[in-house]
């Protein structure tokens, strides 16, 4: 393939919106600027440098998700195991730091942008792999009082990211023509479920479940019968959840195949979208679930919220030409730093089908986080309070 047909290639795929990888790749944001939110956010929010606490951690246990996934998917990794110790670590000169670096080496380099990992897989055979979780706290004004809540949020890593089975024939087509579609970066480290537990009530009462999908987030509200904007909430306590085929985006458990609207970024093009169907914006697609198998004896790794598997400024995975392509950085970077406070991500990230207001809504919000603007989460907050006002999920 000739320079120019492969220059025509990148602009169709970048046209159909598919650097799904990380906020950081998308062109909002200039990077630096990107990593400069974070900065300011981390001044102000200091991550914690100590693990989750004897009875945090068993809340962790407790509500651990069940995951589901495709017959042919492959196993999530434990991130240090067989991840970061199967590869090599350069700085920003593009010498050799370690080969098979470990934890403490990875760390030393964590708030240097310029640091690069790559990986030396994705390796034959599946992995055991495991489930990351952290636990963080904030406090809600709801109708009936200040609430503070308990957020759990369990992380999924995957040697590699794919993009949405469900691409159009043409996207499907343009991938193939330059990469492989199941490989389109290294290290998916994004795969996010926070169950939201009301420490006011007797044994923590669950509120919301909210669900990392690409590089927007989505909240349901917790218990009774399920409907539009809600789920049930399991006896056992533990939601069940789906992994897309080759993205591996996370949604709520259905039996056999499901198709779900997905897009890139949250804007209000793809709310649209994503909220009321039709025509399909340019930076859209389908995930789809397809329950085959289910990963239910994942172990429980906790580390502090300081550890490079979340705040890691470089890459972490190998710099590739076509956008979207390159490793992302640390899993706190799943959003915009401005919406990163729990609170925040509960509230605005909930809409469901029909919620004809949202496409307007969010467009404004993400206006403002793109340029690093205070965002209040208090409107969003009150309708998801209305909303536990019905017959069947009283306000808790």
């Amino acid at each position: 393939m000739t320079r120019n047909q492969r220059l025509l290639v990148a602009v169709l795929i970048a046209g159909t919106g598919l650097t799904m990888a990380t906020a950081r790749a998308d062109s909002h944001t200039p990077e630096n600027q990107f990593i400069a939110q974070f900065d300011a956010w981390y001044a102000a929010n200091p991550p914690r440098t100590t693990e989750p606490s004897p009875a945090d951690r068993a809340l962790l246990e407790k509500h651990k998700p069940r995951y589901y996934l495709a017959a042919d998917a492959r196993n999530p990794v434990d991130f240090y195991r067989d991840y970061i110790a199967n590869g090599s670590l350069y700085d920003a000169t593009g010498k050799v730091i370690a080969h098979k670096p470990d934890r403490a080496t990875l760390n030393t380099h964590a708030l240097d942008p310029g640091a690069l990992f790559v990986h030396d897989g994705p390796a034959d055979g599946q992995h055991t792999g495991a489930v990351y979780g952290r636990v963080d706290r904030d406090t809600m004004t709801s109708p009936v009082g200040a609430r503070p809540l308990v957020f759990l949020t369990y992380t999924l890593a995957f040697e590699t990211s794919g993009l949405p089975f469900g691409l159009t024939g043409l996207q499907e087509f343009a991938v193939r023509l330059v990469a492989d579609p199941s490989d389109w970066h290294q290290l998916d480290h994004y795969i996010n479920v926070t169950i939201a537990l009301d420490e006011t009530k007797p044994e923590r009462q669950p509120i919301a479940a909210i669900f990392q999908q690409h590089n927007y987030l989505r909240t349901w509200r917790l218990g009774g019968a399920e409907g539009p904007g809600k789920l049930s909430w399991p006896a056992d306590g533990r939601l069940a959840v789906d992994i897309a085929k080759r993205s591996n985006e996370a949604y709520p458990h259905r039996d056999g195949p499901t198709r779900w609207r997905c897009a890139s970024f949250m804007d209000g093009a793809s709310a649209r979208w994503l909220v009321m169907g039709g025509s399909a914006p340019m930076t859209a697609a389908e995930d789809v679930t397809d329950p085959a198998r289910s990963l239910d004896d994942l172990s429980l790794i906790t580390l502090p919220p300081s550890d490079a598997f979340y705040t890691f400024r470089g890459s972490l995975g190998a710099r590739r030409s076509l956008p979207g392509r390159s490793g992302p950085p640390g899993a706190d970077f799943n959003t915009l730093a401005a919406l990163k406070r729990p609170l925040s991500q509960l509230a605005i990230s909930y809409w469901y089908e029909g919620l004809e207001t949202y496409p307007g809504e969010v467009d404004s919000i993400a206006t403002k986080a793109w340029s690093g603007e205070a965002i209040d989460p208090q409107p969003f907050l009150d309708r998801f309070w209305r909303d536990w006002a019905d017959p069947s999920t009283p306000v808790p």
